[in-house]
């Protein structure tokens, strides 16, 4: 999953690159990219956003400093353009393009390219939770600022995927609570990741995509659940469908945390 995912972000930051560098030459001054182009700069997809995807994106602070060439959209940024500065341009950082996209794309889309920038990998992660919300909350007066305050209570560093951070956002809207991503467990010989989790209730959620239809995956699954389930965790398996039917995923997390709550609390007793 790590592996293919970081191809991903690899080849949607090349590709970005590549049609930058295409418009350099037509460019008076050097261009400050950001929105859609350095979310994807930065190796985040942005599913679902109004901004059109063959343009390039560039902010300027000052009407007569937007640049007038085709197939680049300039936009007003009254924000400080806090930049990584690249051979012949510069592009807004993490933080920034994650609060200037809140106004042109939906919810779920900015919790998802936050948990992009603050993945558990190292070589995908490129921002923290900290920075991103210092930015948003500190900004004042900007078109998005009430749906990143809005996001910002279901944000989650360290997943894999987005779809663990959509995993974890489900959680929380549902009162379960902030939990916990990629919670290390040590088993026998060797340690796993769960993918979301509660610890101090030994809950833990995995999102089954296709990546784990694959047999040897399926086996490496197997036995990780079983010693897990040695050491008292209770594990829910999660798929797309589930989503599509949450009041039966919600019926089986409930019953899993009364459960676990009645268990842990029997083990204090007779300690």
């Amino acid at each position: 999953m790590e592996s293919f995912m970081r191809d991903d972000a690899h080849r949607l930051h090349s590709h970005i690159r590549s049609k930058i560098k295409l418009v350099l030459p037509h460019m008076k001054h050097t261009p400050v990219f950001s929105h859609r182009t350095a979310v994807e700069y930065w190796g985040s997809p942005a599913p679902n956003s109004t901004m059109e995807p063959l343009s390039l994106h560039v902010s300027a602070q000052q009407r007569d400093e937007r640049p007038h060439t085709q197939g680049v959209n300039a936009h007003l940024w009254s924000g400080p353009l806090l930049t990584y500065m690249e051979d012949g341009f510069e592009v807004v950082r993490p933080e920034v393009c994650w609060a200037q996209m809140a106004q042109h794309c939906p919810l779920t889309t900015l919790i998802t390219i936050a948990a992009n920038f603050t993945c558990r990998d190292r070589k995908r992660k490129v921002s923290t939770l900290d920075d991103i919300i210092e930015y948003a909350t500190v900004l004042k007066g900007f078109h998005g600022k009430r749906k990143c305050m809005e996001a910002i209570p279901f944000l989650i560093e360290n997943t894999d995927s987005p779809q663990e951070a959509l995993l974890a956002e489900f959680l929380i809207r549902h009162g379960f609570g902030k939990p916990v991503a990629n919670f290390r467990v040590q088993l026998e010989g060797r340690a796993c990741y769960l993918d979301i989790s509660y610890p101090d209730l030994k809950i833990a959620f995995e999102y089954q995509g296709a990546y784990h239809a694959n047999v040897d995956q399926m086996r490496r699954d197997m036995n990780k659940h079983n010693e897990l389930m040695k050491r008292g965790w209770q594990i829910i398996y999660v798929t797309v469908e589930d989503f599509r039917n949450p009041a039966q995923l919600l019926d089986i997390i409930h019953g899993t945390v009364v459960q676990q709550h009645h268990l842990m609390g029997l083990k204090k007793v007779v300690r």
